[in-house]
C-alpha cells in the first residue's frame, strides 16, 4: 500500500486530530480496501499505545488468503424475477481479469438495495440476510429474502382539486398509487410531490397535498388512500422589477425572461426564465421569483435578480517552436486545403525533414455584453514564422430585437508549414439560429458563406486541379437539426438528425454554380444495458449552368466516423498522381504514382451498432458494428448498388467523463484494390 492510499483511507492524517470514531473510521476502512482486493477474511486490530510525549497507533492487519467471488446466490425470491434483483446487487461476481468485488459495505449497501426494490413493489415486510459461503479459494454470496405478504392499494381517493382535473394532476405518468397498484412509500411520496410541482406551475405557490394512508384492521396488507389538496390563492405577476443590472439593457432582460404581467405566476415559467439568462454568458448568477414571500396575496411582483460578469478577457501566449516543416498528418499522409489526405505507404515529403526555428505568439480579446445588449465581439491572432492566422467574430442573441441568434465572422491566413505548397486563406460568414420547439430541441439556421484559397508553390502540380488552385465560393445554405440525445458525447437514447440544402451561384461572386443537400438521421434505443445504435447519412451535390463542383465540395468518406472498412477519406474513386523527385529516397528523375482520392458527387453511408458492457470493468464496453455505402462519382442507382461497400467489425469502449476512448476494428468484405481490408482505429467519442 502506498503512502499516498494509506493517507486516504486513515482520516488521522487528513483531521489532524485523534478520537475514537476516526480510529474506528481507519479501521473500517483499511477492512473494505483489503476486502475489496480478494482478501475476504480481512482482519484488522487497533491499539492506541499512549505516552507523554506522543500517541501511537497501530493497525494490525491480518489479509488472510485471497478469493474470488464464484457466485451470487438469491433463495427465497419467488415474486420477483431474479434478473431485477441482481441489477440491485453491487457484489460483483470473478472474471477473467477481476477477483471480482465483495466488501461488509458492499454486502450492505445490496441488503439495502434489494429491499428498497421490494419496498416499491409493495412487500413491507421484507427481511433479506446476507451471508458468504467460503470453498477456499472461492466464495459464495448469499442473500436470503423473506418476501412476506404484497400490500395492495385498495382505493384511492383525491380530494380538494377545484381548478386542475384529476387527469392533470401528476404529469407525465399521472397518479402512481392507483387502485391495485403495489403500496409503495418513495412512490406514494413521489405523488406528493409531483402534484405539488403541478400546482407551483400553475401559480398556486403556497398549494398544500396531504396523504392519508388507511388500513383494514382485518386486512393490513389492503390500504386505502386519501389524497387531500389544499389548493389556497392563485397568485398572478403584478409587474416586473430589475435588480442588479449595470451595463446590460432592461430591454433585454425583459425580453429574455419573458414573464407576463397579470398571467399566474408559474414557477416553471421562473426557472425557465433564469435558464435564458444564464445562456446569454454575460451574468455570474441571476435569480427570478417572487419579491416577497406569498403569504395570502392574489397579487405579487416578479423580481428579477442579476449579477453581471466581467465584460473584458485577454488571452495571450508566448514561446519559441523548432519543428519539421511538416504537414505529415497522420504520419505517411499529406493533405492540401479542401482535399482528403494522401496515403503516401510510409514514405514522407523530402522537404520536411528541413528544421526550421521561429518564435511563435497567439493573442485573443473578448468583449462580453457590447451596447448592454449581451452580444459578444472577440478578436484573435495567431504569428509564426510558417504560420499567420487572424479571427473575429461578434454574436448577438438577439438579432435586430429578434428571438433570432446571429454569429458573424471573418478570417485569414497565410501558411507555408506543409512542404507540398503554400496557401492564402480568407472566410467571411454570417449565421442566424432559432429555436423552433424547445420540447423537440429543433433549430434552424440560415447561413451566407464566402471563402476563398488561393495555392501557390506547389511542390506536385498535379495534386491540385488547375481550377482548384485559386478558387472562391459565395454559398448560401439552410441547415435544420432535431436533438433529442440524452447525451451528446455517448447518446443512450434519443434522436439526431440534420438537412442542409446550400446553394453556390455565379452570380453571387461564386468560381462555381452548384447545389448541394446533405442529411442525416440517427437514432438510439436501450434495451436494458444494450443500446442499439443507427445512423444513415445521404449527399448529392450537383452542378448546374454548365458549371463544374470543386473538389473541396464533393464528398468524401472512410474513417473511424463513416466507413471503418477504409482509411480516413479514402473511399470512393481515386486517380493516380506522380510524385517526381518529393518523396524521401527519389532522385530527381524518379517518380511514383500515388492514388488520389477525387471525391464524389453522391454520398450514402449506413452505420449500425449494438453497444453492451462487458461485466468486466465497470467503464468498459463492447461493440459490434456494420457500416454500409460509399462515395459515388454520379447520382445514380446502379452506380449505387455497384460500388456498395460492406463493413463489419467489434471495438471497446472505454467511459470517460468526456466521453469514451474508442478502439475499432473494421473489415471490409468488398476491399479496394491497394487498400487494406482491415482497419484499425483509437479515438476519442462515438463512431456517431
Amino acid at each position: 500500500m502506498s503512502g499516498r492510499q494509506r493517507k486516504k483511507l486513515i482520516p488521522i492524517y487528513s483531521e489532524g486530530s485523534l478520537d475514537p470514531d476516526l480510529v474506528q473510521e481507519g479501521q473500517q476502512n483499511l477492512t473494505d480496501y483489503f476486502e475489496k482486493k480478494g482478501f475476504y477474511d480481512a482482519h484488522v486490530k487497533t491499539t492506541v499505545d499512549r505516552k507523554p510525549d506522543e500517541i501511537l497507533v497501530v493497525y494490525d492487519i491480518n489479509k488472510g488468503k485471497k478469493h474470488k467471488v464464484d457466485r451470487i446466490v438469491l433463495r427465497g425470491n419467488h415474486e420477483i424475477p431474479e434478473k431485477d434483483l441482481l441489477a440491485q446487487v453491487v457484489v460483483k461476481k470473478s472474471h477473467i481479469w477481476t477477483h471480482g468485488s465483495m466488501s461488509q459495505k458492499l454486502m450492505k449497501q445490496s441488503v439495502k438495495n434489494l429491499e428498497a426494490l421490494y419496498h416499491d413493489r409493495g412487500y413491507e415486510d421484507v427481511k433479506i440476510q446476507s451471508q458468504s459461503i467460503d470453498h477456499e479459494p472461492k466464495v459464495d454470496v448469499v442473500f436470503n429474502i423473506q418476501e412476506g405478504a404484497q400490500t395492495i392499494v385498495n382505493n384511492a381517493e383525491v380530494t380538494g382539486n377545484e381548478h386542475i382535473p384529476y387527469s392533470q394532476l401528476a404529469p407525465p405518468v399521472g397518479i402512481q398509487m392507483h387502485p391495485g397498484a403495489p403500496f409503495s412509500p418513495r412512490l406514494l411520496n413521489e405523488d406528493r410531490n409531483r402534484i405539488t410541482a403541478t400546482y407551483v406551475n400553475h401559480g398556486y405557490l403556497n398549494a398544500a397535498v396531504k396523504i392519508q394512508v388507511n388500513r383494514n384492521p382485518s386486512d393490513p396488507h389492503h390500504v386505502d388512500l386519501v389524497y387531500t389538496i389544499t389548493e389556497h390563492q392563485l397568485v398572478r405577476v403584478g409587474a416586473v422589477a430589475y435588480l442588479g443590472q449595470k451595463q446590460t439593457r432592461t430591454s433585454l432582460i425583459a425580453r429574455t425572461t419573458q414573464i407576463p404581467t397579470e398571467a399566474p405566476m408559474e414557477r416553471g415559467t421562473m426557472l425557465a426564465a433564469e435558464s435564458r439568462l444564464y445562456d446569454l454568458s454575460i451574468f455570474d448568477w441571476s435569480s427570478v421569483g417572487p419579491r416577497r414571500p406569498i403569504t395570502d396575496q392574489t397579487e405579487e411582483m416578479a423580481l428579477v435578480k442579476v449579477h453581471e460578469a466581467r465584460r473584458n478577457e485577454i488571452t495571450y501566449g508566448f514561446g519559441f517552436e523548432v519543428s519539421h516543416r511538416g504537414g505529415n498528418i497522420p504520419s505517411g499522409t499529406v493533405a492540401v486545403p479542401g482535399g482528403p489526405p494522401v496515403q503516401l505507404g510510409g514514405q514522407k515529403i523530402a522537404p520536411s525533414e528541413s528544421t526550421f526555428a521561429s518564435p511563435r505568439g497567439s493573442i485573443e480579446y473578448n468583449r462580453r455584453n457590447v451596447r448592454g445588449l449581451g452580444e459578444t465581439a472577440s478578436a484573435s491572432l495567431l504569428v509564426s514564422r510558417l504560420d499567420q492566422r487572424a479571427l473575429t467574430t461578434y454574436s448577438q442573441p438577439h438579432f435586430f430585437g429578434s428571438q433570432w441568434s446571429s454569429l458573424t465572422s471573418f478570417s485569414v491566413e497565410r501558411t507555408s508549414e506543409n512542404p507540398l505548397f503554400a496557401a492564402g486563406l480568407g472566410d467571411a460568414s454570417f449565421q442566424v439560429e432559432r429555436l423552433i420547439s424547445r420540447k423537440n430541441n429543433t433549430r434552424l439556421q440560415v447561413r451566407y458563406d464566402f471563402n476563398k484559397t488561393y495555392l501557390s508553390h506547389l511542390l506536385v502540380p498535379d495534386l491540385v486541379l488547375q481550377r482548384d488552385r485559386n478558387i472562391h465560393l459565395s454559398t448560401l445554405s439552410g441547415t435544420l437539426i432535431n436533438d433529442t440525445r440524452d447525451k451528446p458525447l455517448d447518446a443512450h437514447r434519443g434522436i439526431f438528425s440534420t438537412l442542409t440544402l446550400g446553394i453556390t451561384p455565379e452570380p453571387l461572386g461564386s468560381s462555381a454554380s452548384f447545389a448541394k443537400l446533405t442529411g442525416q438521421y440517427a437514432f438510439y434505443k436501450p434495451f436494458h444495458s444494450i443500446v442499439f445504435a443507427n445512423s444513415i447519412r445521404l449527399g448529392m451535390v450537383k452542378a448546374f449552368s454548365g458549371s463544374f463542383v470543386p473538389t473541396s465540395q464533393l464528398y468524401f468518406s472512410g474513417g473511424g466516423n463513416s466507413l471503418r472498412g477504409f482509411p480516413i477519406d479514402q473511399a470512393g474513386p481515386e486517380r493516380l498522381v506522380p510524385f517526381c523527385g518529393v518523396l524521401s529516397g527519389q532522385t530527381s528523375t524518379q517518380c511514383a504514382n500515388v492514388p488520389v482520392p477525387v471525391g464524389g458527387r453522391e454520398l450514402f453511408i449506413l452505420n449500425s451498432e449494438l453497444r453492451f458492457p462487458l461485466g468486466i470493468m465497470k467503464n468498459l464496453g463492447g461493440v459490434v458494428f456494420y457500416d454500409g455505402g460509399n462515395v459515388y462519382s454520379a447520382i445514380s442507382f446502379r452506380n449505387f448498388m455497384d460500388n456498395y461497400t460492406n463493413t463489419f467489425g467489434l471495438g471497446l469502449r472505454y467511459a470517460t467523463p468526456i466521453g469514451p476512448v474508442r478502439f475499432d476494428i473494421g473489415h471490409n468484405i468488398n476491399p479496394v484494390t491497394g487498400i487494406k481490408s482491415t482497419q484499425y482505429f483509437i479515438t476519442l467519442g462515438q463512431a456517431f
